[in-house]
């Protein structure tokens, strides 16, 4: 669920008020003979709850991971440790991809496919098993799943 879909009353909670919020909401819930109707619009209610507190600890976690990082590098240190916890920064080289296509040129030329993560993309897939019968190497699973969209 992205941000924008949280309603703005919710988005106004501080992550304590959201989470009195949720657990009066999942004791109505649990009383017996509680409507579906009403069910499910409590439920998409936490869950967009669930979701503003996810992004404020976020939020907050990176806060705090920034301030020790920037802390560490003032003081000239890679490794921190309490009694219960250690830390080490360092820094790490990841790929950014310019040129997708002179990227496949070289992998196929040095057959480094390991570069690759081997998985597919599942609409792509679908796409694919709907114009041919199958896939060499590939096998359709079924996932069933629930989804809730707001309708107002």
């Amino acid at each position: 669920m992205k941000s924008k879909n949280i309603p703005a009353d919710i988005r106004q909670k501080s992550i304590k008020e959201a989470q009195i919020e949720i657990n009066s909401i999942m004791a109505k819930l649990e009383e017996p003979g509680v409507k579906i109707e009403k069910s499910i619009d409590q439920y998409n209610r936490v869950i967009q709850l669930n979701e503003h507190i996810h992004e404020q600890f976020k939020k907050q976690a990176e806060e705090i991971k920034y301030k020790i990082m920037h802390s560490m590098e003032d003081q000239g240190e890679t490794r921190s440790a309490t009694d219960n916890f250690s830390v080490t920064l360092k820094e790490d080289v990841l790929p950014q991809i310019t040129d997708f296509d002179a990227l496949c040129n070289w992998v196929l030329e040095n057959k480094n496919f390991g570069l690759f993560r081997k998985q597919l993309l599942a609409t792509a897939y679908r796409e694919e098993l709907q114009l041919n019968e199958a896939i060499p190497g590939v096998e359709p699973v079924t996932k069933q799943n629930l989804t809730f969209k707001t309708l107002k």
